[in-house]
């Protein structure tokens, strides 16, 4: 379950190129829209901003306080648009939901556990084959990832697929479960071990 995050932001009446001045004041230009709400354009501490976008990823609930409001926004990160060197957020979109309705997303997918002993002894490579999977659960029960165990794998060709994944509660799992998640792929002798990581 995602840990409630706040950031607080006001309003902003700064827009096109002025908004350069307004990144250079240490702010951030925001923009929260919904199904159910009109686009507000919001501005919000760049640190600030910062530190909220590392601890909720992509799944982590954020309540958004606006200066003036009575109640925060909950919203979700959509899309982010980073400084191409030092990687500060330039601007960034967050989509806002209804904590009580379930929505659809993707969630992010982390192999974890001991590596197979072919990879440590640079026989294979543990090739992670999806990024991602597709779930429906309420705003407030998205985990920032779900997990699967490699230890066991051991033959190669093996195969950790969908229906592997640690199941989180309130979560359904929607990307079918026989769809491929990692597999122990033989490498040339010499090569270098690496995890590589594609989308089918």
């Amino acid at each position: 379950m995602s840990d409630s995050i706040t950031l607080h932001a006001q309003h902003r009446q700064t827009t096109g190129k002025a908004v350069a001045r307004l990144r250079r004041a240490g702010l951030t230009p925001i923009v929260v829209y919904g199904p159910k709400a009109e686009p507000v354009t919001l501005q919000a501490d760049t640190h600030a901003l910062q530190a909220v976008l590392a601890k909720a990823g992509t799944t982590g609930l954020i309540q958004i306080q606006v200066d003036g409001e009575p109640s925060p926004r909950p919203a979700l990160t959509r899309e982010r648009q980073l400084h191409p060197t030092a990687l500060t957020p330039l601007h960034v979109d967050f989509l806002q939901v209804d904590a009580t309705h379930t929505i659809r997303t993707k969630v992010p997918v982390r192999v974890t556990g001991t590596p197979p002993s072919a990879v440590r002894l640079n026989e294979a490579m543990l090739r992670v084959l999806i990024e991602g999977v597709v779930v429906r659960s309420k705003p407030a029960d998205l985990p920032t990832q779900l997990e699967v165990d490699c230890s066991g794998i051991e033959t190669m060709g093996q195969v950790i697929r969908v229906r592997d994944l640690v199941r989180a509660k309130g979560v359904t799992i929607l990307t079918p479960g026989d769809r491929p998640v990692a597999r122990l792929t033989p490498i040339r002798r010499g090569a270098t071990v690496a995890v590589e990581t594609v989308e089918e």
